[in-house]
């Protein structure tokens, strides 16, 4: 069966991201399927939790920082996308700063997940790439690099000309998208009742 990708870069990238950013944050929390525009997002997420879940868990860990004046609106967040979602595994209270951390269980893109990590987000899977560009949109600067990402084929001209080099050079590299750092991609976190937490949750099978 032939699948036509209606993929066109007409508007041509004006610029290039250069900052890192999470890979986490773009390429697994649409994943999620918690549609943009909901009231509360995480302020940061990660791909592991130093001694709790290793990158080859497959796990998201979703930071939330709930302001004492919206505790109520999040429980009913809460409720309503977390609890109930499908990838949903556990929730940890942060001792500081009223933040909480969500865990999803993502084993299922695990073979989209290999391929983040070891930074080939042209192979992610056609229907995860799909998810992740719904996510998105088809319009704006994020939505244009996202899909730079993900179709590089179709951006190498665009590439080769910002950054001034031969475009067979960006045909070798193909890939138009920095490594994950997993450094940075570790949640650092301990505690007395993180032990606890990982008994509960570490020992049994997912």
């Amino acid at each position: 069966m032939f699948i036509h990708l209606s993929i066109t870069n007409t508007n041509s990238l004006k610029d290039l991201y250069k900052d890192y950013f999470q890979k986490s944050k773009v390429f697994l929390y649409p994943l999620l399927n918690i549609k943009k525009g909901v009231k509360f997002v995480p302020c940061e997420t990660y791909m592991s939790w130093d001694n709790v879940y290793s990158i080859d868990d497959y796990h998201l860990v979703c930071i939330y920082d709930i302001p004492d004046a919206q505790l109520s609106s999040f429980k009913l967040f809460e409720e309503k996308y977390i609890i109930t979602n499908k990838n949903y595994k556990a929730k940890f209270n942060l001792e500081y700063e009223n933040k909480i951390a969500i865990i999803f269980n993502l084993t299922k893109y695990k073979y989209d997940i290999n391929r983040l990590i070891k930074g080939e987000y042209s192979k992610i899977s056609l229907k995860t790439k799909e998810l992740i560009t719904e996510f998105f949109g088809e319009h704006g600067k994020i939505a244009e690099y996202v899909e730079s990402y993900l179709h590089p084929t179709y951006w190498h001209e665009d590439y080769a000309d910002l950054l001034a080099v031969d475009i067979k050079y960006i045909h070798e590299v193909h890939e138009l998208c920095d490594l994950p750092d997993l450094e940075k991609e570790c949640f650092k976190y301990n505690s007395n009742e993180l032990q606890l937490f990982k008994q509960k949750f570490i020992s049994l099978p997912s």
